[in-house]
């Protein structure tokens, strides 16, 4: 499958720009939120949406943790010759 990205958009960046509901406060994603590659650029993104939008609150989100876990082998991989 082909991956959906933009123009100038980079997967793993892990900057994200977002507005905040005027009433809610709350955060408004979109169906594929836009990734920046760095945190200058989103912020540059979030002050340009905010100047567009007047009375809009927009935030920058910054990726600061991830993990991942192995799968586990199953009890046929285990015994497979070269299985640690």
């Amino acid at each position: 499958m082909k991956e959906r990205t933009q123009k100038g958009e980079r997967i793993g960046g892990g900057f994200f720009v977002f507005r905040r509901g005027k009433k809610s406060n709350r955060v408004h994603p979109g169906a594929f939120p836009f990734e920046h590659c760095t945190m200058m650029a989103a912020i540059n993104e979030c002050q340009r949406l905010a100047r567009a939008n007047p009375g809009e609150t927009y935030i920058v989100v910054g990726q600061c943790y991830d993990a991942r876990h192995a799968n586990e082998p199953t009890d046929g991989e285990a015994n497979e010759p070269g299985a640690a």
